[in-house]
């Protein structure tokens, strides 16, 4: 197991700002794309002119009528003016449906608040911290406040719970892991031993894992599980331990093995509710293999490939040893690193020969939790 996937940090680099410009009073918060800034900015510096040499300067009406004639004439749209009415704390908080566009702005933890709509041509969300820019005129949203939605409190949607469903036409036995707390100095998604869910708390709040063993890490470890065909078994928290994070992997295989013949074991991986983060991620893993057809169905409108801005609702299934695994959320066998092999093959009966062509097999969420991310054991190989 790549213990690496579990821990990941995601980082972002961008700049995100607002061009003010000030003439005869009009405050404008420009819009992201550069030349209709320009295009502006030479409008309002025309009008400041001419009202000057009419001997009309400060007459609002005739400026703001020579600025629109002049923007019409070069055929673009003005940028919003917005008043400085309020700070961050009081734009609206983003809903869910807001979260899969808005994604992008919280892999930069600082950020806190983000442009809902999608303006034209627009790749990437505008956003940024009310730390920096505390009133709404400096965002580059449409409406101002009205157009900004802030990043809710960690946790705010309570816990993201988990449901392993068997589709099959057996019963299925699985192992449940547990991910080790990251270390000090390490890049990680849960770094505090007191806010993470142990193999050992599994095992006392479900009737499902059992015989649970002790990893060589600090809280790794993992147990035993039975899933009946046609049946499901959950793993729910509530109070304190709903904002506990949950890392760890659920392999479809009866016991512990890492390369178990024929083909190895398919595996699905998680990290919900980190507490060093503000981005959950889930995967399909088939570098130690494939055993079953496994799909991930996720809870919400929020969830993205990487760091893009499309909607994920289901991962998977992947296919056979052999089959076409470049799906969205799939570690192709033998691929560490997605798109590569990275170190050794880390079985020899698992061949690498088609990892990923792109980036994608990491799908999160970023500023939002809650749900239940439903593991759905499809079929045996």
């Amino acid at each position: 197991m790549n213990w690496n996937r579990f821990t990941f940090l995601s980082l972002a680099s961008g700049a995100v700002f607002g061009l003010m410009v000030f003439v005869a009073g009009t405050v404008s918060a420009e819009q992201p794309d550069m030349a209709a800034r320009r295009i502006l900015y030479d409008c309002q510096k025309k009008a400041a002119e001419y009202t000057y040499n009419l001997d009309k300067a400060g007459d609002q009406e005739l400026f703001d009528k020579h600025v629109a004639e002049c923007i019409a004439a070069s055929k673009a749209r003005p940028a919003p003016t917005v008043q400085l009415k309020s700070v961050s704390g009081s734009m609206p908080i983003c809903t869910d449906a807001d979260m899969a566009w808005c994604s992008p702005c919280w892999m930069t933890p600082n950020n806190d608040w983000c442009c809902k709509k999608k303006n034209p041509g627009q790749v990437l969300p505008s956003c940024g911290s009310s730390s920096n820019n505390a009133t709404c005129n400096y965002t580059l949203c449409s409406n101002g406040c009205d157009g900004a939605c802030r990043k809710p409190e960690k946790n705010y949607y309570g816990a993201t719970n988990i449901k392993i469903t068997n589709q099959t036409d057996a019963d299925v036995t699985f192992m449940f892991v547990t991910g080790a707390v990251t270390k000090p100095g390490e890049l990680g998604a849960c770094t505090d031993n007191e806010k993470i869910i142990s193999y050992q708390w599994i095992a006392q709040n479900t009737d499902w894992c059992k015989d649970p063993q002790a990893g060589k890490e600090k809280n790794a470890g993992w147990c035993t599980g039975t899933v009946k065909k046609g049946s499901s078994v959950e793993l729910k928290r509530t109070g304190n331990d709903a904002e506990k994070c949950l890392t760890g992997g659920i392999h479809l295989w009866p016991e512990k093995a890492s390369c178990p013949s024929p083909n190895g074991f398919t595996q699905g991986e998680f990290t919900l509710n980190p507490t060093n983060t503000s981005t959950e991620a889930v995967n399909i893993s088939l570098v130690n293999g494939v055993s079953y057809a496994l799909s991930i169905n996720l809870p919400g409108e929020a969830w993205t490939v990487q760091n893009q801005t499309k909607s994920v609702k289901v991962i998977g299934p992947n296919e056979s040893i052999t089959g076409d695994n470049n799906k969205p959320g799939i570690y192709p066998p033998g691929c560490t690193d997605c798109i590569q092999l990275v170190g050794e093959l880390p079985c020899k009966n698992v061949p690498n020969s088609r990892c990923q062509a792109t980036r994608q097999c990491h799908v999160q969420r970023g500023g939002i939790t809650g749900g239940t991310v439903e593991f759905v054991i499809e079929k045996k190989f």
